[in-house]
Parts: structure tokens; C-alpha cells; sequence
């Protein structure tokens, strides 16, 4: 599992592969792009921010990146201040969970849809949304079904093995 964990930017990447060379999702990939960036930028933060440093007679607690020191012989200000770090990472941590489920399904219901209008599925005339097409004329509906259907599958890949990186990531600290 640690390993599937530590590989999710390969799915990422993937996924906004499959959906740019979808000649009828294209260039509306961005969204698969922002997202995969957004994630790898929401563990690269919560890796900066869950650090503890301790010194002998001062320890440091990190809450939203602001630093408050507490004095070892002080108990009652050392106990609270502990609590709200860690009620603050529990609550960053299911805000995380929320984050990582919601917009890899977003990112899967967006692609579908506009793989449904672009498509002509819809009634509407197809359209290429890619600057180039890699596919021949007569093979291109095949092959864009396929790219979505590899898309979603790896969208969905994403999202578990995210959950589960920021599942480690959570025990780390």
C-alpha cells in the first residue's frame, strides 16, 4: 500500500495524458492539470507544516505555520497550546480527505460531461478540442472512448492512492 501511496503523481500524470490526447477533451485537461498540482502542493505543505522541533528546555509547537514556544515548567499553557495543535491537524487532515475526494470526482464528472458534448453524443455536432490529433478520421470515436474510459481510471487511481498517501502522511505526524 505504502508503495501505490507513493506513486499517485504517475496516475496524476497519466490521467492528464489520457485526457489531452482525448481529442474531445483536450485542451480542457487543464482542470486534470491544476488538480494534479494542487495535491502535490497540499502534501509539500502539510509535509512543511507537521513538523516538530524540540530543544531541551523550550518546545516548539507548529500551528498554520506560526511558531509558539513553550516553556517546559509552565504545564497548563503547554497542555492547551498541545491540544489545539492537535485538534487544528485533525481538522486540516479531514479538510485534506475532503479535498482529495471531492475534486478527483469533480475532476471525473467534468471530463465525462465534456466528453458527452464535444463528442456529439448529445445531439450536438462533434467537436476536436485539441490542438492535434494523434488518431485517424476513421478510428478517433474508438480511440477517444478508450482515452476516457483510461482517464477516469486513472483519475479514480489518483484519488485512492492520494487518500492513502495523506493517510500516511497523517501517522508520520
Amino acid at each position: 500500500m505504502e508503495m501505490f501511496a507513493k506513486i499517485w503523481w504517475v496516475f496524476g500524470i497519466l490521467t492528464v495524458l489520457c485526457y489531452f490526447f482525448n481529442p474531445y477533451i483536450g485542451l480542457f485537461s487543464l482542470f486534470s492539470i491544476i488538480s494534479t498540482f494542487l495535491t502535490f502542493c497540499l502534501f509539500v505543505n502539510i509535509r512543511g507544516r507537521n513538523k516538530k522541533t524540540v530543544d531541551k528546555q523550550v518546545k516548539t509547537v507548529s500551528i498554520f505555520n506560526e511558531e509558539i514556544q513553550i516553556i517546559k515548567d509552565n504545564n497548563v499553557i503547554k497542555k492547551t497550546l498541545e491540544t489545539i495543535a492537535r485538534v487544528t491537524k485533525k481538522y486540516m487532515s479531514i479538510m485534506c480527505h475532503f479535498w482529495i475526494i471531492v475534486f478527483g470526482m469533480i475532476n471525473v464528472f467534468v471530463e465525462i460531461i465534456i466528453w458527452l458534448l464535444a463528442s456529439g453524443n448529445l445531439g450536438i455536432k462533434a467537436t476536436y478540442t485539441t490542438p492535434f490529433i494523434v488518431f485517424s478520421d476513421s478510428n478517433i470515436y474508438n480511440a477517444s472512448i478508450i482515452l476516457l474510459i483510461f482517464g477516469v481510471l486513472f483519475s479514480i487511481l489518483t484519488c485512492i492512492s492520494s487518500f492513502i498517501r495523506l493517510r500516511i502522511l497523517s501517522k508520520e505526524f
